[in-house]
């Protein structure tokens, strides 16, 4: 059985990428291609359908994960926020570490937004290949005691089948990444301790169709919602004081693995510089113990932006 997923930067969107060589463990994959059949009542037809015609073809559909730090997890941030900055924290002592920024892309006046051709393969028979992917929704989630869980909600363009990749097979060795892996759990600075945490990215793209192609042609930016979720054991009323007063806070998850070089380990830090919270009472049930739920909206910083995401790991680049 070949069932796999791979997938590859593309020089210019659409452009079908050289080499898919990111071979990426997933749980589920369910991209459709949808042909755009129109379906034309003309006069002369009557009561019937005499006539299909192809209009607007795209490809949709979502890819589930349990995330690694090396492979996968970087290809989907960058396909799902823009921009990426690249540094090694100590090039000369430790030089296979490196660590990338994944920042929300303000345009593409400049540069175009990042586009990925994914491959399925799909048992013994043949496999499908998508050009002009991105992410279009990203949701990272985590439950205590549980893995980190990625779903990305895919846009793309044209799917057409190819034979299948044979091997050799790259795919990580490392464990999944695991919220008993969290170091660092903060709102404004102030330890605390999730026991449920979810982020979404929703990019909103408009659909990118131009004159000349059935195909959209471009990948322009919309407006970008962040939003998400936390539960915390309610023992003090910090975060009460906060939703009932529309205070903002910040808020920093850190996850760290295994190490790479050195003192330097695997590690994935999400930060919201400025939220504010649009729930958050505490209810009673029952005899259960209590907890608060919060959901919140991510704002611009005036410094720091809306959100930022530093995955740090053995990879030069994206």
């Amino acid at each position: 059985m070949a069932n796999y997923l791979r997938i590859g930067r593309e020089q210019s969107y659409g452009v079908p990428a050289t080499n898919l060589d990111t071979h990426v463990r997933i749980l589920s994959e369910s991209l459709k291609f949808q042909p755009g059949v129109e379906y034309l009542r003309t006069v002369e037809g009557g009561r019937f359908i005499t006539q299909a015609d192809l209009s607007k073809a795209k490809t949709t559909g979502s890819i589930e994960l349990y995330p690694v730090y090396d492979k996968g997890l970087g290809e989907f941030l960058y396909a799902a926020l823009g921009e990426v900055t690249t540094t090694q924290p100590d090039p000369n002592g430790n030089p296979t570490v490196y660590r990338h920024v994944f920042t929300p892309k303000g345009s593409v006046s400049s540069t175009p937004w990042p586009s990925y051709t994914i491959e399925v393969g799909l048992g013994d028979i043949a496999a499908k290949r998508v050009t002009g992917c991105v992410v279009n929704r990203l949701i990272l989630e985590g439950e205590a005691g549980d893995h980190l869980g990625v779903t990305a909600e895919i846009l793309g363009g044209e799917e057409t089948r190819v034979p299948l990749f044979t091997g050799p097979f790259n795919f990580s060795q490392q464990g999944y990444i695991h919220t008993a892996q969290v170091v660092e759990q903060k709102i404004n600075d102030s330890p605390v301790k999730f026991e449920h945490f979810s982020l979404e990215l929703n990019n909103n793209f408009p659909e990118g169709y131009k004159f000349g192609s059935r195909f959209p042609q471009e990948i322009d930016v919309a407006p970008l919602d962040v939003k998400g979720s936390a539960t915390i054991k309610f023992d003090s009323s910090a975060q009460l004081d906060r939703f009932l007063t529309s205070e903002e806070c910040s808020i920093k998850l850190r996850f760290q693995g295994a190490v790479i070089s050195g003192s330097y380990r695997y590690e994935l830090e999400i930060y919201l510089p400025r939220v504010i919270y649009e729930e958050g009472d505490v209810n009673l049930k029952g005899q259960d113990r209590l907890t608060q739920s919060l959901t919140f909206t991510a704002l611009k910083h005036s410094t720091e932006g809306v959100v930022k995401i530093t995955l740090q790991n053995n990879q030069s680049g994206y």
